[in-house]
């Protein structure tokens, strides 16, 4: 082990614009990945924040009367009930979940046991804009870990041409 230390010691002392150039582009490319992440980061923040403001629910299930809606609050992953008198004097739920509900037709079958009606398929929408903001069922899940994968490469690659052109303009100008 010290015969390696002494050797790259011995390399470092001798090449130092070289050795500095390489730790540079190394700095370089880190802090090339770390901004492309926090703007990834801050964009799908932006993109949750809009699609919440616009419509502020995961799930809005209309033609409830008013004991149903309030039965949703204590179905297992709801966060919050919100419910809104329609002008034929039945109740809207607007429900944000607290986490991830697993698969969302599972969960709409468990709410619709506890409440003991059946759901028609007009009766229920789904803000899937929202629910893959935050990543709510398992098909959010996979989309996110899509788009960040596809993002993660083109970070990866970024930071490789960043390095090679630091590298090559540091051979070129020696």
């Amino acid at each position: 082990m010290r015969y390696e230390f002494l050797l790259g010691s011995r390399y470092i002392k001798a090449q130092k614009r070289q050795s500095a150039f390489t730790v540079i582009s190394i700095a370089a490319a880190v802090a090339v990945i770390t901004m492309f992440f926090l703007l990834y980061s801050v964009i799908m923040n932006c993109i949750r924040t809009s699609v919440y403001s616009a419509s502020p629910y995961h799930l809005h299930i209309s033609d409830l009367n008013e004991e149903q809606g309030e039965t949703l609050q204590t179905i297992d992953g709801v966060k919050s009930v919100k419910l809104a008198w329609q002008e034929n004097g039945a109740v809207s739920a607007y429900i944000l979940f607290d986490g991830n509900i697993g698969e969302s037709s599972e969960w709409l079958r468990k709410a619709e046991t506890q409440l003991g009606l059946k759901f028609r398929e007009e009766q229920c929408e789904w803000n899937d804009t929202l629910m893959l903001a935050d990543d709510t069922d398992n098909e959010a899940r996979m989309k996110q870990l899509r788009i960040f994968g596809a993002f993660s490469v083109f970070v990866i690659f970024t930071a490789i041409s960043l390095r090679l052109v630091i590298d090559t303009a540091f051979e070129i100008s020696s």
